[in-house]
């Protein structure tokens, strides 16, 4: 089987994703501002994601 790599707009459901991400960032602020910057008018968000696991 394939694996499939995505990259795609991220949404309010990609939250926990971003969550589980292994950043490295003690105390991520993006987790605070993620729905600012999901929401935003003038921008977006793009993840990158293999397996449904979001890579940073």
């Amino acid at each position: 089987m394939i694996d499939t790599i995505q990259i795609r707009p991220l949404t309010m459901n990609d939250l926990d994703l971003y969550k589980q991400m292994q950043t490295g960032i003690e105390n991520d602020y993006i987790i605070r501002i993620f729905d600012r910057l999901i929401n935003h008018k003038e921008h977006q968000v793009f993840g990158l994601l293999l397996k449904m696991n979001l890579f940073p």
